[in-house]
């Protein structure tokens, strides 16, 4: 098949995958005039009666599944030697385009909640789909669709009843991908809808982290570690992952299928309560700061941020205030003129590299997503002394400057208000900058 050939009122315009059960395209329904995706099974396959009856089982076990998050299946051509199903087409990314860096709480938690109501959905239906990896979980901005029932294993609830269904599949053998099968899977034990939850936690866990908890060195290393190994809480590389996160995927990845979830629906209830209850924390999250005269004054984080610009004006002032100062210090000194030169474009970079860490803080606090703040949290430290030091320092500059364009009777009025100032400004900057790190964070 080759784009510009047509399938029944199916006009094909590009090839867009490829799999171990056939090649996907994108086609045009002349008819209804939209976009759909036309999954072909090859004339050699076709040819097979395994491999054809499994192709027609995958159509047979996506159609008993109507649900938002479930690729539609639109229906069966056969057109020559080939087998075609026609799904919907959807438009987005997988999960694998995702993964490989912890994703913000709450897109993660979206995009869980909408792929188990999918899985739940098709359990309902006795479809369990054996193969569920982030290939073949599609985002599409707004909504979640679940794809490729090809290794679908469809119960006596369905259309096929459960020995028919496994006799498609060689005896013996394991199917799924290596990396996300359930135990049971990999033993070749029978399996039910407790294996697409374990397979299910494991791309959660991945979402959360940026890694995959059982990947090995190669296929027989993970196997190995999928059956014996207890994985590392989802803290130990993502420490602002929800502790409620870490026991549903705790639960989701139990060895044993008796200690799961035992409905994907009670996983969906589960995930919904703690996407609920991080949206309702993020709306009334607050930052205190002390007010004089009325106690405690709630001020939104978001205005912590506009907070932060006024950290950016000292070390601009500075900068002006810097090559006079440092001249007559110099002079002071008697240095050398290269020494002089040399210390104030290193003291000017330095200001300049403080300058840009807050704008970078201020950016961080306005986004105030846990993916980025995660870094931040552990280089905490480093900045605040970053950004504590400079605050004293030019507070002294201050005075310094005054002393010498006004007098020394100036400079004695206003250090009560710089010494104040370089006293109290560090312990809001630390409160500010904790928020922004997640010492206090919004969830996202």
């Amino acid at each position: 098949m080759l784009a510009g050939q047509a399938i029944a009122h199916y006009h094909v315009l590009e090839k867009v995958g490829e799999g171990g059960m056939g090649v996907v395209f994108r086609a045009r329904d002349e008819r209804l005039g939209r976009d759909v995706a036309i999954k072909i099974l090859p004339a050699d396959f076709a040819s097979d009666p395994l491999r054809r009856k499994r192709f027609e089982q995958e159509a047979r076990a996506a159609a008993a599944v109507n649900h938002a998050n479930v690729a539609t299946v639109f229906g069966i051509e056969e057109t020559g030697d080939e087998l075609a199903i026609i799904y919907e087409f959807v438009q987005g990314r997988t999960l694998r385009a995702l993964a490989g860096r912890p994703l913000e709480t709450k897109l993660l938690l979206d995009i869980a909640v909408e792929t188990a109501r999918a899985l739940a959905a098709a359990h309902e239906h006795g479809v369990v789909h054996r193969d569920i990896k982030p290939e073949n979980i599609m985002y599409t901005g707004e909504a979640v669709k679940v794809l490729d029932f090809g290794l679908a294993r469809v119960s006596a609830f369905g259309e096929m009843d459960a020995t028919r269904s496994q006799a498609l599949t060689s005896e013996g053998v394991a199917v799924g991908t290596v990396g996300y099968m359930s135990p049971e899977q990999l033993e070749t034990k029978p399996v039910d809808s407790r294996s697409d939850v374990f397979s299910f936690g494991v791309v959660l866990y991945e979402l959360a982290t940026g890694v995959n908890p059982f990947r090995g060195d190669s296929s027989a290393s993970t196997i190995a570690r999928i059956l014996t190994i207890e994985p590392p809480g989802l803290q130990s590389s993502n420490p602002l992952a929800p502790a409620e996160l870490e026991r549903i995927v705790r639960k989701c990845l139990r060895k044993d299928p008796r200690e799961r979830y035992q409905s994907t629906r009670d996983l969906v209830v589960d995930l919904d309560a703690l996407r609920r209850t991080l949206t309702t924390a993020s709306s009334s999250q607050t930052l205190s700061v002390p007010a004089a005269g009325d106690g405690v004054r709630k001020l939104p984080a978001r205005i912590a941020a506009g907070m932060q610009m006024l950290f950016a004006f000292p070390y601009v002032a500075f900068l002006f205030m810097f090559s006079s100062l440092w001249e007559n210090i110099g002079k002071t000194l008697k240095w050398e003129q290269m020494t002089q030169r040399s210390s104030m474009i290193g003291g000017s970079l330095f200001v300049l590299l403080v300058y840009v860490v807050q704008l970078v803080l201020i950016f961080l606090m306005l986004r105030a997503r846990r993916s980025d703040l995660l870094l931040l949290r552990r280089a905490f430290p480093v900045l605040l002394g970053l950004n504590g030091f400079p605050v004293y320092l030019t507070c002294v500059f201050t005075l310094l400057w005054i002393g010498q364009h006004f007098g020394v009777a100036a400079g004695l009025i206003a250090a009560p208000f710089t010494i104040g100032v370089a006293v109290y400004l560090p312990f809001l900057h630390r409160r500010l900058l904790r928020t922004a790190l997640g010492e206090a964070p919004r969830p996202a």
